[in-house]
């Protein structure tokens, strides 16, 4: 395995079905089919030699090569509820030759850029981290059961459990390909990839398209800008 220079696989899980929006990888945004813009974000990278889509749908797997993306195979329907864990594990064993490294990205992050993308391909070969997920840092009010009454664990400012809290945004996990087939992720050492809050925008529900079909008009500058003082 080369740690300096990795060869990377991109994996893109697409699953036809959705719990909440049918078929919402295909929803259009602004006139492109949602994972299209995962596809060619990923394209326009320096660091991922391989685009393949992981899916269980003929119609996915049929726009994806017509993207630019492989689609060498269709996974078996059990895996749409599965763990990212055995969608990797299942590409992995299933594909022709090898890569050192993986990248999940999600297809419903429309707004990720390619630096984001190179840039979290970066930061995992320089650590030693199993795994680095794409996060953006809580910032509200927090609260957790505590046998029925809640208590407030994080407010804006104020630090009450003396470390950050974070979540997982913009759709994007990194590891080894060794490590995905042998470890966990719960319960591995896992890194954190902080993304601006505009790339991690991630599309769950048509409320949300109806959202980023008026964000994805404005000027990238301006998205920025707003993306720092709200």
């Amino acid at each position: 395995m080369n740690k300096t220079n990795p060869s990377t696989l991109c994996i893109i899980p697409a699953r036809g079905s959705n719990d909440q929006v049918s078929s919402l990888n295909l929803r259009e945004l602004n006139g492109k089919p949602l994972i299209q813009y995962t596809i060619e974000a990923a394209k326009k990278t320096t660091l991922i030699d391989v685009i393949m889509v992981s899916t269980e749908d003929q119609f996915i797997a049929d726009l994806a090569k017509l993207f630019g993306a492989t689609v060498p195979f269709l996974r078996p329907k059990e895996l749409t509820v599965s763990s990212i864990k055995k969608v990797v594990q299942h590409t992995l064993q299933n594909i022709q030759g090898s890569f050192d490294l993986v990248i999940v990205l999600w297809p419903n992050c429309p707004f990720r850029q390619p630096k984001d993308i190179d840039s979290i391909i970066e930061h995992y070969i320089s650590h030693k981290f199993d795994f680095v997920i794409s996060m953006i840092e809580d910032e509200d009010w927090i609260w957790v059961d505590e046998n029925g009454f809640f208590k407030c664990i994080s407010r804006p400012n104020e630090n009450l459990t003396q470390r950050s809290l974070y979540r997982g945004a913009g759709g994007m996990e990194v590891g080894f390909s060794n490590n995905y087939l042998a470890k966990d992720l719960y319960s591995s050492q896992v890194g954190s990839f902080l993304i601006d809050r505009h790339s991690a925008i991630t599309i769950h529900s048509l409320y949300d398209l109806l959202i980023a079909e008026r964000l994805i008009r404005l000027p990238r500058s301006m998205l920025n800008t707003l993306g720092v003082t709200t």
